[in-house]
């Protein structure tokens, strides 16, 4: 016997299509009530206890600042990072905000939006504005 995932019969999962094909994506993922695993991005089998009995979640519009990186763009700069949520899951995407200050590991950042490129969604986490205070 091996330990792989078994391969969906008819193709993408319900679920991971589902989220992928809305009009407006859904910023989710997907839950094992046999285990309590969250997966993201979603999945129709838990990778931690092979359930195929997976449930839709939502996930959190706040999360917390794990890494990020810097990009120079057509000479302006830009930053990515991945974002801590309190599902368990860890979500890269864009940091962005009206006078956004510089990114730090730890700090509070906030969902936006779901921007789609080229046919798959990219999220935006908007980063504090202003002077942060302890």
């Amino acid at each position: 016997m091996t330990n792989s995932p078994v391969p969906a019969k008819d193709g993408p999962s319900s679920i991971a299509k589902t989220t992928r094909e809305l009009p407006q994506p859904l910023f989710a993922c997907s839950h094992c009530p046999a285990c309590g695993f969250n997966n993201f991005p979603p999945s129709d089998v838990c990778p931690q206890c092979w359930s195929r009995n997976l449930q839709v979640k939502e996930l959190s519009r706040t999360g917390v600042l794990y890494s990020f990186s810097s990009q120079l763009l057509e000479g302006e700069k830009h930053f990515v990072g991945y974002v801590d949520l309190p599902e368990g899951v860890r979500v890269f995407g864009r940091l962005t905000g009206n006078e956004p200050q510089q990114p730090s590991c730890g700090i509070p950042v906030r969902f936006s939006s779901v921007q789609p490129a080229s046919g798959r969604p990219s999220f935006v986490f908007a980063l504090p504005t202003g002077k942060q205070e302890d």
